[in-house]
Formats: C-alpha cells, sequence, structure tokens
C-alpha cells in the first residue's frame, strides 16, 4: 500500500525511493514489479540504472522492466538495450510478452498486426 502511495506522487523524492527498491535484489520482487509500475509516472533522470532489470531471472519483474523503459525508448541508451533484448526475447516464447512491448516501443503501433498474440 505504500509503494501505491508513493507511486501517486510525481517528485524527485519519490522516483529516488521507488528506484531504490526497484533496483535492490533483496527486496521482494513482487514489490520491486509494484515500485517498477510506479515509476511509470515518474521522469526517470537516470532510466539507464532500470536496463539490467531487463535481464532478470523472474519473467514478471523483466516484464515489469520493459514496461516502465518503454516510456524511455528515446533515450538511446535504453533504446539500444530494448533492440538487443527484443532481438533475443523475440526467438522464444517464454519471453514473447516483453518482445511484444519492446517491439511497440521500438517501432510503434502497426495496424496491420493483430492486437493479440494468438493472430
Amino acid at each position: 500500500a505504500a509503494i501505491r502511495m508513493v507511486s501517486q506522487t510525481t517528485s524527485k523524492e519519490a522516483e529516488s525511493a521507488l528506484m531504490q527498491i526497484a533496483v535492490n535484489p533483496k527486496e521482494d520482487s513482487d514489490l520491486r514489479a509494484e515500485a517498477l509500475l510506479g515509476l511509470t509516472r515518474q521522469e526517470l533522470a537516470e532510466p539507464e540504472s532500470l536496463i539490467p532489470l531487463l535481464e532478470n531471472g523472474d519473467p514478471n519483474l523483466a516484464i515489469e522492466a520493459t514496461r516502465t523503459l518503454r516510456l524511455h525508448a528515446g533515450n538511446s541508451t535504453v533504446r539500444n538495450a530494448l533492440a538487443r533484448g527484443y532481438a533475443k526475447w523475440s526467438e522464444d516464447s517464454a519471453t514473447s510478452e516483453q518482445a511484444e512491448i519492446a517491439e511497440f516501443a521500438l517501432h510503434g503501433f502497426d495496424p496491420n498486426k493483430p492486437f493479440t498474440l494468438e493472430g
């Protein structure tokens, strides 16, 4: 509940608190995922610090990191990380959701592509 309250605030203090939780491997992964969700409301002075989470062993955490970073695809370091990840994730059905998020961040909406993974 505290994470959600902090997430509603857009400030440097909120960003810092959420970032510390998100990148801390000692925190519970659900808490870290909530912090990542909260970071989508923040400007993020250094979105690059979330890049290592793209390859996290916890798929849910990696997906939330991808969702958060998609909003910062204008940052060349983030964009390159998403592109590298997309090349890898698109070849594995276990990471197809992450690949879809990265593809949207990199290429935008494709009206010729179906809305679901099922086709």
